[in-house]
């Protein structure tokens, strides 16, 4: 966000510093303690972003506080919403570009980590340029009151200088340009905002990895398919009184495949061969890539016997239709064997069966 130099009215110098009495002072320390309570014991980025503009109206000495969300198109988006019902109803989730924070804040001049717009004198600010919402309440004619079109706002801003968002405020209590005591107060919550963005956004990237570093032991990287992982902690469950099947698939010619065209070509028709094998499969039934051309489908619940059947008929034509890739037709075909109980048991009986079905038809 670019600076701009003080204009030779310095605003700091003509307002009269509107003090704010005691009270709002132990209300900020207090404001204050809880959102840094929240920051390190919440992970839920709303709730502690409505408790920072929450805090500002109740402390900060301003009746409307607005909290705008840089989103990762690169848009604010208005999150938080504390004070005037009508503002609420008209800024909240509203969305403004990045171009938008560039024009307001050239147009406005520094008050310490603060930047102002004096709606007065500048005939640039526009109610769509204060964010869609503008008090219609009548202002005092005095050069120190709150004008309709003033504009202050904090850049929130990470550890590493990222821009993180916009914490507006509206309307201070008095009625005056707030000065000095009031500015630092609002830029101890706008610092407070800035942390609990960056903590929760390091908090989420880290929920990422870990849900990334999980589906990655239990899948296979080539077919998304469940992988051993997933067949291991199927076979680890025991004995269930649940009817269950197990279909082994065993792809052939894939060799021939694979030594002829080479792996990229091998490691596409495996890629649709695990669609196919998701399209003939039930919605509850785990497809598993053991290993090479190797796959297990496991079946439970009411019907397995003749949802197996189907199934084994769905692969198998599935399977006999040459796989396209970039007109190159591969034919593999599958040899199958499938494995039931009616009552349950042990599955690692029904995959050593079902395994021994499929070798026998294999060399039949």
């Amino acid at each position: 966000m670019p600076d701009c130099p003080p204009r030779k009215d310095d605003l700091l110098s003509p307002w009269k510093a509107a003090r704010l009495p005691p009270s709002l002072h132990v209300a900020a320390f207090r404001a204050l303690h809880g959102v840094t309570s929240r920051i390190h014991h919440s992970l839920d980025l709303n709730t502690t972003l409505d408790a920072i503009t929450q805090g500002v109206v109740d402390a900060a000495g301003f009746e409307v506080a607005a909290m705008n969300f840089v989103r990762a198109d690169g848009c604010t988006e208005v999150v938080s919403v504390v004070g005037d019902e009508d503002a609420r109803r008209s800024l909240m989730n509203t969305v403004q570009t990045e171009e938008f924070w560039t024009r307001m804040t050239a147009a406005s001049c520094p008050l310490g980590r603060l930047r102002f717009i004096d709606g007065s004198e500048n005939p640039t600010v526009t109610e769509m340029d204060k964010g869609i919402w503008t008090s219609t309440r009548t202002h005092s004619d005095s050069p120190d009151a709150w004008h309709p079109m003033d504009f202050l706002f904090a850049p929130l801003h990470g550890s590493t200088g990222r821009w993180l968002g916009m914490l507006a405020v509206d309307l201070p209590v008095h009625g005056l340009r707030p000065g000095p005591e009031q500015r630092e107060i609002l830029e101890l919550f706008a610092d407070h905002a800035a942390l609990a963005i960056e903590h929760a956004q390091i908090h989420d990237d880290i929920q990422k990895r870990e849900a990334e570093a999980r589906y990655a032991a239990r899948h296979d990287p080539l077919t998304g398919l469940w992988n051993h992982a997933r067949l291991k902690e199927e076979l680890t469950e025991g004995p269930t009184q649940e009817s269950s099947a197990v279909v082994v698939v065993d792809l052939d010619n894939f060799k021939g495949v694979n030594d002829r065209f080479g792996h990229l070509v091998g490691d596409r028709v495996l890629q649709s061969a695990a669609h196919r094998l998701l399209d003939a499969a039930g919605p509850d039934d785990v497809v598993i890539r053991t290993g090479g051309d190797e796959f297990v489908i496991v079946l439970r619940g009411p019907d397995v016997d003749s949802r197996m059947r189907k199934l084994a008929r769905a692969v198998a034509e599935g399977m006999n239709r040459p796989i396209d890739i970039d007109g190159l037709l591969c034919t593999v075909r599958a040899s199958i064997g499938t494995a039931y109980s009616p009552s349950g048991g042990l599955l690692e009986t029904l995959l050593v069966e079902s395994d021994a079905d499929m070798y026998r038809r294999k060399n039949s």
